[in-house]
């Protein structure tokens, strides 16, 4: 990172090498982990470094380095990990269910992993609308704001506007002067 900060010399090696590799060998398990392990200790872009992980384990459910490459890669999102500043993996959302849902909680959705190995990590975050992932509560300001942002203005009551957010299909009331947000008039 400190040498090369944006990558543009090793860019020569991920495109010559590592990506070379998984286009000309799109099965080959080994070229499909070092890609992934690339994306993952690199890039830095760990949905992109689970698809090859994937990918690799479909060629070689068996093959002992990518097992353990893809078990390492999946400890570490969890937080206190080295891969934690999101949330859990495409796989773990695609096989949980929504445990709470609030009309105030708007977009987010506390979603429940039922396969998850350790209990402290079986619930989630979930925006449906920017398809995000989160091991900690929202802030709720911050979704208040963006919510604001999105929706249109459709009835002034004085103190009160009534907005229409098409993101989620629903009324909601804001009052500029006390910076209160309600779904109920």
């Amino acid at each position: 990172d400190i040498r090369d900060p944006k990558r543009e010399k090793f860019k020569i090696a991920e495109d010559s090498l590592f990506h070379w590799a998984v286009v000309t060998c799109p099965t080959n398990p080994k070229a499909l982990l070092n890609y992934a392990v690339l994306m993952q200790g690199v890039v830095k872009d760990f949905d992109l470094a689970e698809k090859f992980y994937r990918r690799a384990l479909a060629e070689a459910p068996d093959d002992r380095y990518v097992v353990r490459n893809y078990e390492d890669f999946e400890a570490n999102r969890l937080p206190g990990g080295m891969y934690a500043g999101g949330g859990p993996s495409i796989n773990i959302l695609k096989n949980s269910e929504v445990s709470k849902e609030s009309l105030e909680w708007g977009e987010w959705q506390m979603m429940v992993d039922k396969k998850a190995k350790d209990a402290k990590f079986a619930h989630f975050w979930y925006n449906r609308i920017t398809q995000l992932t989160k091991w900690e509560e929202p802030d709720w300001d911050e979704a208040w704001q963006i919510r604001l942002g999105r929706s249109e203005q459709t009835n002034n009551f004085g103190q009160w506007k009534e907005y229409w957010d098409s993101g989620l299909k629903c009324t909601f009331y804001y009052n500029e002067s006390t910076d209160t947000h309600q779904f109920r008039n």
